[in-house]
């Protein structure tokens, strides 16, 4: 064994001792790197040597004769200690060590195994390029050769357990590998059996796919059995036993998911708004329990706790429902009770969430001037390796929050300030598998990696036996928006696949895309090196909605059940979607052109997102309400918009009103989705708008609690309200709008997530009404550009789900950041190919017909409003037309007579 001496961190005069019989060191540098190592000694001697090794510090290894051999330790490590008496033994793991998605891994094989085929299977799992078996040796030799793959030399004592085991570094890229077999192959080094049966310059991947179909169904079925097989295999009996009768789809889909539960620990349910997810997920556990009693906990938006209790009391036989309103309900539960019969527990993800304040649990040893940890009593260092004080801890961040050397939290309550505990951590505390299921529903709104209801969600999956997840959009349009998700479902996995917590951003590398944004120094800008010749350049990296079909088959297609509307073989009434494009009014659209060219003069795509919001909100807002605007603060100078006069009923407002009164003169009702209330309001225009040409009108707004907003639209429609306006926010979830076939969508947004939520609100079982959704934008302006732009992401997200279109694929090759894209649209570099009109059926204009006929496109109708309504309260001004040198008549609302 050789002698390691190295000082511990703030006692630079005293060294201590480790002893090592094994070490591994790649040669990157002057100061070789410490890749693994195994070492032993005093307890207090290897728990410092940890944490050297953690902070990234460098030691020194005695060898032969005396001499000593610097070595630093970087990037993270996973540690494996056992203790034999006085005496500690540990091993240090580095992140490179079999962690196929590092840039270059380090491969470890053993005496048993043969090296050229272990690295050829890491190269076929890490590599997209097709490799053949039959090229393994030559390939591996190749490899060697041009020292893409090198061999590592490493420390072994005579007594160590890990001699004769080999290690290979893989240095190597996409690029440098298919370069690498492109020449073999053309040099005929690497013979490939078979013949090209198509002209590869002349067919594209779609052709190709349709061509071989056949092939790919014959492999998928060699390969891929389905745990449960709707053609073939039956419904579980308890399925036909529910109090209500489930669907023929929906009984398999049951007896799938409570199949899949006997093997896996979680389940996803990715159903279509309308299709019964929440039916389905009550059933699961009396049919995988076999009709043993169990306890389930459910935690869903807070305006679906009603919705849950009627649904499980309606579908599973003799349940008990019990709704859990804070902590002080949690505290009567007590572990070891036996369960009386089919027991649900429903909580809101609000109300599960909410936990104390916290301060610092740190000890102050004001006479040395440093923190201590209050357990191992270690000082407590920065980032910069300079001891703390308490400035270090005025906000808990991931830095503090727990001890470097003993891992203990830093944090504690705070008793001088609100009492209260979160009802996960008390779940996790003290009833950890007291819950024999969890069912987390509409879990995309749990996506975050750092957020409360996120974590809470991890909590409450890890206290439960077995967790189902329960969402209608399960993607975005990002790689990303499944990570944290997956990771709580099914932290093992993610962790076998190389990823950690912190990898997103690498698991987006893999299963999406990342644009690498490098700014360089442009004329006089920009800042030279302090210590080196050269200017600095600003690199940053931003990721693209593109998602990898890969993800699908290494990560959903064992825990994942799709089922669409269609696969209810019901007769459901026709939807349709339009998207009505409105020319906008002359004056209104010198102004907003005006507004944009100035925008456009500051605003810069890639200069982070600063003040990129606050210029595209301000454009996306500004046609629906020209008046009334903030100035705008830029970096130079003040931007104001033009004033226009809130008398004038504008294009898309006459627009809306004849939607309106077309189909509450139907006896249809109307439900009006805007994006911006609060603050920037524009509902009380809309609201005053619709009441005075005699349309019954209110608006929901948020300070309606989330769990009354069923019951206060049932109120409204007794009481005669016709239309309902609200941000689509609002009832994006849960809330089925059946007295509402018509939607409108008066503005968008830029929310895949929520267009796709809110637009089948009222299209579901048991809508005895044509549903017809209306989406309205002014032509060339950002509206325009955010609808088309969702709509290609729309396609992108919905391809995982199994609904693929040639739009679809285009998209996931082509979208970007809908900011960012918008952004583009105002300097003119928006992708001409994405086309509003190619993506949603476009109302045509036709011929002009009454209000009391059938409207079908927006267009037909376009009468004022002045020839329908009583004049009492609008009237007709003449306005200049300066650069056509005319006058125009505009509709406007007579404010006297209002009074």
């Amino acid at each position: 064994m050789k002698l390691v001496t190295f000082y511990a961190t703030g006692l630079k005069w005293q060294a201590k001792k480790v002893y090592t019989d094994f070490y591994l060191c790649s040669n990157d540098s002057t100061v070789p790197t410490v890749e693994m190592i195994s070492f032993t000694g005093f307890r207090e001697h290897v728990e410092e040597f940890k944490r050297l090794i953690i902070e990234n510090n460098t030691a020194s290894i005695y060898t032969s004769w005396g001499r000593t051999k610097k070595v630093k330790f970087r990037g993270d490590y996973r540690f494996v200690t056992e203790t034999f008496g006085d005496y500690d033994h540990a091993i240090a793991v580095g992140e490179r060590i079999n962690h196929l998605n590092a840039k270059y891994p380090i491969v470890m094989i053993s005496a048993s195994e043969s090296p050229p085929q272990k690295i050829f299977k890491i190269l076929k799992n890490k590599f997209t390029i097709p490799l053949s078996e039959r090229w393994t040796n030559t390939l591996f030799n190749e490899l060697l050769k041009e020292n893409k793959i090198i061999e590592l030399q490493a420390y072994f004592s005579e007594e160590s357990p890990l001699r004769g085991t080999t290690f290979y570094e893989i240095r190597l890229t996409e690029e440098e590998l298919t370069k690498i077999v492109t020449q073999k192959v053309k040099n005929g080094t690497f013979f490939i059996k078979g013949d090209l049966t198509f002209d590869p310059h002349n067919i594209n991947l779609t052709e190709y796919v349709k061509k071989h179909a056949h092939v790919f169904v014959e492999k998928l079925e060699q390969t891929i059995r389905p745990l449960h097989n709707p053609l073939t295999d039956k419904v579980h009996p308890l399925a036909n036993s529910l109090k209500r009768k489930a669907f023929e789809a929906q009984a398999h889909v049951i007896t799938a998911v409570a199949k899949a539960l006997k093997r896996k620990n979680s389940v996803i349910i990715v159903g279509e708004m309308g299709s019964g997810k929440t039916f389905m997920s009550a059933a699961v556990p009396y049919v995988h329990s076999e009709g043993k009693p169990y306890r389930a906990l459910i935690m869903c938006p807070a305006h679906l706790i009603e919705k849950w209790e009627r649904e499980i009391k309606n579908t599973v036989p003799d349940a008990k429902v019990y709704i859990l309103n804070s902590w002080k309900d949690v505290l009567k539960l007590k572990m070891g009770t036996p369960r009386e019969g089919y027991e649900y527990y429903v909580i809101s993800k609000d109300k599960a969430k909410l936990h104390y304040n916290e301060k610092p649990a740190v000890v102050e040893q004001k006479h040395l001037k440093r923190l201590i940890c209050p357990v191992c009593g270690s000082i407590i260092m920065t980032k910069e390796n300079k001891p703390a004080d308490n400035s270090y801890f005025e906000t808990h961040t991931l830095a503090n929050h727990k001890c470097r050397v003993c891992k203990t939290k830093l944090w504690q309550a705070d008793n001088q300030k609100f009492r209260r505990y979160a009802v996960s951590e008390y779940i996790k505390r003290h009833l950890k598998r007291y819950f024999d299921y969890f069912i987390a529903d509409e879990v995309h709104e749990l996506k975050g990696g750092d957020t409360a209801q996120g974590n809470t969600f991890g909590i409450l999956s890890s206290s439960a036996k077995k967790t189902i997840v329960l969402t209608g959009t399960l993607l975005g349009g990002y790689a990303s928006d499944i990570f944290y998700i997956l990771y709580r479902l099914a932290p093992e996995e993610m962790k076998k696949a190389g990823f950690k917590y912190q990898d997103e951003l690498k698991f987006t590398e893999k299963y999406g895309a990342v644009e690498t944004i490098i700014t360089e120094p442009d004329g006089e800008s920009g800042q030279h090196n302090k210590s080196s010749k050269g200017w600095k350049k600003n690199t940053r990296k931003r990721k693209l909605p593109v998602i990898s079909p890969q993800i699908f088959a290494d990560f959903l297609l064992d825990k994942t059940v799709f089922i669409q509307l269609a696969d209810l073989k019901q007769e459901l009434p026709e939807y349709k979607e339009y998207v009505d494009i409105i020319k906008p009014d002359p004056e209104l659209k010198a102004a907003y052109n005006k507004l944009a060219d100035e925008l456009k003069s500051v605003l810069n795509p890639y200069d982070g997102m600063r003040n990129l919001a606050t210029y595209l909100m301000t454009l996306l807002r500004y046609p629906d309400h020209p008046f009334s605007n903030e100035p705008i603060d830029t970096l130079s100078h003040q931007i104001i918009p033009t004033k226009l006069p809130d008398r004038y009923i504008y294009a898309k407002e006459q627009k809306l009103l004849n939607y309106v009164l077309s189909e509450t003169q139907r006896n249809r009702r109307v439900f009006i989705y805007v994006h911006f209330t609060g603050k920037k309001d524009i509902t009380w225009r809309l609201e005053m708008l619709l009441n005075k040409v005699g349309i019954k009108t209110t608006v929901l707004k948020a300070a309606v609690p989330p769990e009354k907003r069923e019951q206060w639209l049932a109120q409204k429609v007794k009481e005669g309200y016709k239309c309902i306006i609200s941000n689509f926010d609002l009832v994006k979830t849960g809330l089925d709008l059946y007295d509402f076939p018509t939607l409108i969508f008066y503005e968008t947004g830029y929310s895949t997530y929520t267009l796709r939520q809110a637009a089948k609100r009222s299209w579901r079982i048991g809508q005895t009404k044509p549903v017809k959704v209306i989406f309205m934008v002014y032509k060339n302006t950002l509206q325009y550009d955010a609808l088309a732009l969702m709509g290609n992401k729309l396609e992108s997200a919905m391809n995982i789900e199994g609904q693929f279109s040639e739009d679809g694929l285009r998209a996931l090759a082509d979208s970007d950041n809908i900011l960012i894209e918008l952004a583009k649209s105002v300097t003119a570099e928006l992708k001409s190919e994405i086309s509003l009109e190619n993506i949603w059926e476009q109302i045509d204009s036709t011929s002009e017909i009454s209000v009391e006929e059938t409207i079908k496109t927006a267009d037909q109708y376009i009468k004022p409003v002045s020839t329908i309504l009583t004049p009492l309260y609008f009237k007709t001004v003449k306005i200049k037309d300066k650069k056509n040198k005319s006058e125009i008549q505009q509709l406007a609302i007579d404010f006297e007579t209002l009074v």
